[in-house]
């Protein structure tokens, strides 16, 4: 069972012990470590699946079904303190050419989780995941949450819609939340495939696979990787802290690491090529250049540890996948093309 890297956090442990949370999305990436997390705090966690079995193997309270389904949502919400939802998936291009196709899978199950939560008498807190993609193309670096909202992509345009609803149903429900923006998360309890959540979780699947990672253009834009187990303590914080309700938050790593480093490292750790081609035309029109989040307001919130630097954070990615000790991923093996 994955214990994530927190776990000694007694205080973070002593206010989760015994909390009824819903994770739901449990069975992607950021709601599995969620899952994990939240065990290993002591909490008493239900999980929302449309899997025979869901990805985190903990004991839990399984909830199977659909969340297009307003009566499931309504059912399965009642009795628990906090909501996760991590549900959706960060498909940016894709999801630009035919708008129409996502909108029942982006709008539908969120509205219903968020209309369940407002009326439950259980009063649950909603942490809601959203996205840097909201912003677009930063202004200024690194981007706090008042620059504007100027979503680019149609993902970026539907997770702000997905906001904005959240927005009206806390004024008109008295619904409790907090808004996650969250930038560039990798690390354990991943689908190593091409389905990869995250670039830098992507290059790792394809390093380990012996296939060639591809860096388009000069790959000279930064990203804030954040490992997920960084990002889970400040997730978890946020739903024992009373000074975030109702706020938006910024979480992203704690520095700028361009595309081409990125691959370049995950290369020289995992074994691999690196090839950089010329940027395709879908790919260019939704890239919104470097993106550094500003964590002043998540940092003022919440008492968050430093983060993992980012090279250990991909050793110990990579030790997870294959069972190595984190300190064998150390020879230079990097090729460039």
């Amino acid at each position: 069972m994955y214990i994530p890297r927190f776990a000694d956090d007694d205080a973070l442990r002593k206010r989760l012990t015994g909390k009824r949370v819903l994770v739901a999305g449990a069975d992607g990436f950021l709601g599995a470590n969620c899952a994990y997390a939240l065990h290993a705090m002591g909490a008493e966690v239900g999980l929302v699946t449309r899997q025979e079995r869901p990805r985190a193997e903990i004991p839990a309270k399984v909830h199977r079904g659909d969340l297009l389904d307003r009566a499931f949502a309504e059912r399965i919400v009642e009795g628990y303190e906090v909501v996760y939802d991590f549900l959706g998936f960060p498909r940016v291009l894709p999801s630009t050419p035919e708008p129409s196709e996502d909108i029942d899978d982006e709008f539908r199950p969120h509205t219903n989780l968020f209309l369940a939560c407002g009326s439950a008498k259980s009063n649950p807190l909603m942490i809601h995941t959203s996205t840097r993609l909201v912003y677009g193309t930063p202004r200024y670096l690194p981007v706090d949450e008042d620059h504007p909202a100027l979503a680019s992509s149609i993902y970026g345009v539907h997770k702000l819609a997905i906001e904005n609803y959240l927005r009206v149903f806390r004024q008109s429900m008295a619904l409790r939340s907090v808004i996650v923006r969250l930038s560039s998360p990798f690390g354990p309890n991943n689908n190593a495939s091409r389905e990869a959540f995250g670039i830098l979780n992507l290059f790792m699947s394809l390093a380990l696979s012996g296939e060639p990672i591809t860096v388009y253009g000069e790959g000279d834009q930064e990203r804030d990787y954040i490992f997920v187990d960084d990002a889970m303590h400040a997730y978890l914080w946020a739903a024992v802290t009373k000074e975030c309700e109702n706020e938006t938050l910024n979480l992203g790593g704690e520095e700028g690491v361009s595309i081409a480093r990125a691959a370049e490292t995950v290369a020289r750790l995992a074994g691999g090529e690196v090839r950089h081609v010329p940027w395709p035309k879908e790919a260019k029109s939704v890239e919104t250049g470097s993106f550094v989040s500003d964590l002043s307001k998540c940092r003022s919130l919440l008492p968050l540890r430093p983060q993992l630097s980012f090279e250990e954070g991909i050793r110990s990615t990579l030790s997870h996948i294959t069972g190595r000790d984190p300190s064998s991923f150390s020879n230079d093996r990097v090729g460039r093309a």
